[in-house]
């Protein structure tokens, strides 16, 4: 997860003690294809990275 970390711009000027934090709320999930995340006035609760794959958000 570290290494996915580092290649994220917005993740990787952080520091080691801080990726160790964040690693250790990430919890890895998998989707089938036309999976619905969340639906427009869904709680903003999450934070989704994209490992593999595309997402398409809708108006």
């Amino acid at each position: 997860m570290l290494s996915i970390l580092k290649q994220i711009p917005f993740f990787a000027p952080l520091d080691q003690e801080i990726h160790e934090a964040l690693i250790k709320n990430i919890e890895m999930q998998y989707y089938p294809a036309n999976h619905t995340l969340f639906n427009e006035g869904d709680k903003g609760d999450k934070m989704y990275i994209i490992k593999n794959g595309e997402i398409g958000i809708y108006a």
